[in-house]
């Protein structure tokens, strides 16, 4: 009989001979408070109980009684193996990115840069957020990043009527631009970083490959460049990416034809693409300039993207006219 049968009285062997007991008869209120309390070796019978409860479930780990306890006995008593209980209870690596989208729903990305004033509402700047500064390492091959304390002060020089905002932060380094999430990112992995080679602009018959970890990914533009009054014009331009989301062998294609709409000018251009976000695939950052003048800075992200896409758009901040102009 398994550890968690139908006999009043189940056992399991640890991987160190260590053995667990559960007594059927005994009732739940706090799971792990009131009962045997546990030991090096010993689950508690809260802790037994709970353990049984996951082990119905199709989603947890462990498909063997023994190799689920010996697992837990890993763990320090007391907090460390009751948290990670609750882990799996909640849901485990499904129900972490449940509750992040659930954050990302609440308290969207806010993307932010601190060269050019802000002319918008300090109001809309969630300052409640995580924020984080990403900059070059100095050979320019990964991205870093930093926790900061990020803040919007009164601008001294101004470049339009109304107020304007310097955004500013406590790393010294300074930023490429900086990212205010619900949720904390790791500031110890190296991240990748592609910044452009060329020429930033993403011109019909141009690809860019992108480093990822199940074989490159690859933009391409595509489109034709028509010459009317002498003036320079782009048409039926489109921008695709392609690339492998996973280990499975499947490539998948995504188009950008409804961000590419007809309030913006000439063509995208890179800002840069690295892994921004917590999961190894490639994120980027995308400039366009729209009709009213300015720039606009995207960030596209992986992380949490549809089933169909490799990318989602996650953030934008503008660029006043006076700086794309």
């Amino acid at each position: 009989m398994g550890l968690f049968g139908s006999a009043p009285i189940a056992r399991a062997q640890s991987s160190g001979g260590a053995s667990v007991a559960l007594d059927s008869t005994q009732t739940v209120g706090n799971p792990s408070a009131g009962m045997l309390s546990e030991r090096w070796n010993q689950l508690s019978n809260g802790q037994i109980i709970r353990l049984a409860e996951l082990r119905k479930r199709a989603d947890f780990a462990w498909k063997s009684d023994t190799a689920a306890v010996a697992f837990f006995l890993k763990l320090p008593a007391g907090f460390s193996r009751d948290s990670a209980l609750q882990w799996h209870e909640e849901g485990g690596k499904t129900g972490e990115e449940r509750r992040v989208k659930e954050q990302w729903v609440q308290r969207p990305l806010q993307l932010a840069t601190e060269v050019f004033n802000y002319t918008g509402s300090v109001e809309s700047l969630d300052f409640s957020n995580l924020w984080y500064a990403f900059r070059a390492s100095e050979d320019e091959g990964s991205l870093v990043c930093a926790t900061a304390n990020v803040n919007a002060l009164l601008s001294r020089v101004k470049m339009n009527k109304g107020l304007e905002f310097d955004v500013v932060h406590n790393r010294s380094e300074g930023a490429l631009f900086l990212l205010g999430v619900p949720f904390a990112l790791d500031t110890v992995r190296a991240r990748n970083l592609q910044l452009p080679s060329g020429t930033p602009a993403l011109l019909p018959g141009s690809e860019l490959k992108i480093d990822a970890p199940f074989g490159p990914w690859y933009l391409r533009a595509t489109g034709r460049v028509a010459f009317a009054n002498g003036v320079r014009t782009v048409q039926d331009y489109a921008l695709t990416l392609v690339g492998q989301k996973d280990q499975r062998d499947q490539l998948w294609e995504q188009s950008f034809g409804n961000w590419l709409d007809s309030s913006f000018v000439g063509v995208p251009e890179l800002y840069l693409v690295g892994d921004v976000l917590n999961d190894p695939l490639p994120d980027a950052l995308l400039l366009r300039r729209p009709k009213t003048g300015g720039l606009e800075l995207t960030l596209w992200v992986s992380d949490d993207a549809p089933n169909a896409d490799l990318w989602r758009q996650a953030a934008t901040w503008f660029l006043p006219p006076e700086v794309g102009d």
